[in-house]
């Protein structure tokens, strides 16, 4: 029954691309799983890039370390980037907690050289102190929140300089191999071919175009089948602390500001809060992914144990991805006797 309701969502939007909802039980985990894609040879080990919902992998290796005692979130980001340097002095305030719900200050985005085709380059990651060493702040750090990318670029810094290890490395060795996640890693794990998998085909209209290489890994440039997408999120259900604490993941899911009027922002999360659950007192975190020719959205109940992620290839965006995501929730939810 739950089969054909999924299914009957995925019908109703209209969706390309791919779709994985997971419901798990902690004690006895059988993933509840569906796919649709626009080729009729879909695989649940097509890969896609996951764009920002790359940021959860970054947010979750940082705290990673906060629970190991490496990392402290309220420490200036300068005492484990010493080489972060900006034109305005008030970037010496910037705390690891402001790069991951978006209230740094530092402006928008890295948009050098940083969507290749056949090929990886590490320009960005290599020159990300130089440049952002020419900006000034939009803000003072901590006074709003605004998305931002760059903050999570230095994240990916921060895991490195801590850890002592690439970025690409921590994520296959301190995520994607603990939770079983084979088709997980970055650009340059896809271009090896470390990945395994069929890479997605993409198309503009009905032509075919190249795929893309994302080279911010840690704000856009995880690459990985919506069944590894799905499995993720579970690691963020309640009493799951296979990767991170129970403490860990309630700071994540902690909005940054009470104030309504501002962005609910949690850590990495675009959102922490929708009023729509609330009602029914059910917690549901989300991340939205936008890429040209991919999108994605990754939807969390952690109470509920339940993870869906949507991946999609061609013309769309997150939006779009997150109303098959809903979709796919609430029909779990249904199935398990909640109608919202």
């Amino acid at each position: 029954m739950m089969m054909k309701k999924i299914i009957a969502a995925i019908s109703a939007l209209c969706m390309a691309g791919t779709v994985y909802a997971s419901a798990e039980n902690a004690v006895n985990a059988e993933p509840v799983q569906s796919e649709h894609t626009a080729e009729t040879t879909a695989s649940q080990d097509r890969i896609y890039c996951i764009a920002s919902i790359s940021k959860m992998y970054s947010t979750l290796a940082v705290m990673q370390l906060v629970d190991e005692g490496k990392v402290e979130l309220d420490d200036p980001v300068t005492k484990y980037l010493p080489d972060f340097k900006m034109k305005d002095e008030r970037y010496k305030d910037i705390t690891v907690r402001m790069l991951m719900n978006h209230t740094s200050g530092i402006p928008v985005g890295l948009s050098i050289n940083h969507y290749l085709y056949e090929d990886v380059d590490s320009f960005v990651h290599d020159n990300v102190f130089e440049i952002v060493s020419g900006l000034r702040l939009k803000a003072a750090p901590g006074e709003y929140a605004c998305y931002n990318n760059t903050g999570f670029a230095l994240m990916e810094h921060i895991v490195e300089s801590v850890s002592g290890m690439s970025f690409t490395d921590y994520v296959r060795n301190n995520i994607a191999s603990a939770i079983g996640a084979d088709h997980t890693g970055t650009a340059w794990s896809l271009y090896s071919g470390d990945l395994g998998g069929t890479q997605v085909s993409l198309y503009r209209g009905s032509l075919p175009i190249e795929y893309p290489f994302q080279m911010t890994a840690g704000s856009g440039g995880i690459y990985a089948t919506a069944p590894d997408v799905a499995n993720f999120g579970s690691v963020f259900f309640t009493g799951n602390e296979v990767l991170l604490s129970d403490e860990a993941k309630t700071q994540m899911a902690t909005r940054w500001n009470d104030n309504t009027k501002y962005e609910c922002y949690g850590l990495g999360w675009d959102f922490v809060e929708q009023v729509k659950y609330e009602k029914e007192n059910i917690k549901v975190m989300g991340k939205g992914g936008d890429l040209p020719y991919m999108n994605s959205c990754l939807l969390v109940a952690p109470d509920e144990q339940i993870s869906t992620a949507v991946l999609t290839a061609g013309n769309g965006s997150s939006q779009y991805a997150g109303l098959m995501a809903f979709a796919l929730m609430d029909v779990v939810l249904e199935e398990r006797g909640t109608a919202v």
